[in-house]
């Protein structure tokens, strides 16, 4: 369960007006009807003072002008994407902290594993089904999608990083990466790759690579001080996994959605790709091709409150803008899927 967190920003606080008192302007006004009628001309007086503004009520609350519908309650569930996750339980904590009888739920997973749960439940007709939402990075095909909702968010900026002093100049170019991540690699550096059901990976070998992902080596990665084993090449289940192998291993290299400098990884530095580092500016110039963009997925026939948080997702990310993040209101025509 996400708690409320005050360093977000809330898009959804507003203002209740409050009613002025018109007494005075009712009584001067039946005041000079009476003289008009009892009298055989009209005399014209200066412009009476405008009217007070309207004041604030102080004890409006923000809930007043909160998007329909307001506040709904009950329990919500978003499941998928590790790279999404920072952004989601941002907006989740927001959103309950002004909603106090919403529950909501963030958890990571590969971003097809959730959309399958999601499709699942809908065609059994789960109960729950209707307050689920997959994370999913990038665009699943469409037969994935059956009885499901797109709501394509924004463009998610993916990082290369390695650990600190592998590649001092901070660079790297596409076929430097094809040499390690793909087999056999370089002997001398362990690339950490993610799970095969991962978005990330996907875009990291199709939009990096140029190549099909392919499946992943079965064996997870070990304990980071054992790096000095021979091997080349390793999985994580997660960003955070992945982040923590590569801050802890000298010679590891992966990929993941990471906020610059990376906050917790002292060890881990992002590296630029043919000399474009992951920027908006690079992703809307052409010149960065590691993005992908973030789609949810809900039932069609869903809960009011998946509908109200879908509906002030947009609002939050606009209210918290992101360096690794474009909102689909944001980008410019020709980002795919946006």
């Amino acid at each position: 369960m996400i708690s409320g967190d005050s360093k977000n920003a809330s898009p959804r606080s507003g203002r209740k007006y409050g009613a002025s008192t018109i007494t005075g302007a009712i009584v001067s006004t039946i005041l000079a009807l009476a003289a008009f009628l009892v009298t055989t001309y009209i005399k014209l007086t200066p412009s009476a003072a405008p009217s007070p503004p309207v004041t604030l009520s102080p004890s409006a609350t923000h809930t007043a002008t909160l998007l329909p519908p307001v506040c709904a309650r009950g329990s919500l569930t978003l499941i998928g994407s590790s790279a999404f996750l920072p952004i989601a339980k941002g907006a989740a904590n927001v959103y309950i902290s002004d909603c106090l009888g919403a529950t909501i739920t963030v958890t990571a997973g590969e971003s097809a594993y959730a959309l399958a749960q999601v499709r699942d439940a809908v065609a059994s007709g789960s109960p729950s089904a209707g307050s689920m939402i997959a994370m999913y990075d990038g665009l699943p095909p469409a037969a994935d999608t059956t009885g499901l909702r797109q709501y394509p968010i924004g463009v998610l900026i993916l990082s290369v990083v390695a650990h600190t002093g592998l590649f001092p100049a901070s660079n790297i170019t596409a076929d430097e990466l094809r040499k390690i991540f793909v087999e056999p690699g370089e002997r001398g550096i362990v690339a950490v790759g993610l799970q095969a059901g991962s978005g990330t990976r996907q875009a990291f070998f199709a939009n990096v690579l140029g190549l099909s992902p392919g499946l992943p080596d079965e064996g997870s990665c070990p304990p980071p001080a054992e790096s000095a084993v021979s091997f080349t090449s390793c999985t994580e289940d997660s960003d955070a996994d992945l982040l923590n192998f590569v801050n802890g291993t000298p010679n590891a290299i992966g990929y993941a959605e990471v906020l610059q400098p990376p906050t917790g990884y002292q060890h881990v530095s992002v590296i630029s790709i043919d000399n474009a580092a992951p920027t908006p500016g690079n992703v809307l110039n052409g010149s960065y091709s590691f993005w992908i963009v973030e789609q949810l997925y809900a039932a069609v026939q869903a809960t009011t409150l998946t509908k109200d948080f879908l509906d002030f997702l947009p609002h939050y990310l606009e209210s918290n803008p992101s360096r690794d993040f474009i909102a689909c209101s944001d980008a410019v025509k020709g980002l795919e899927d946006c």
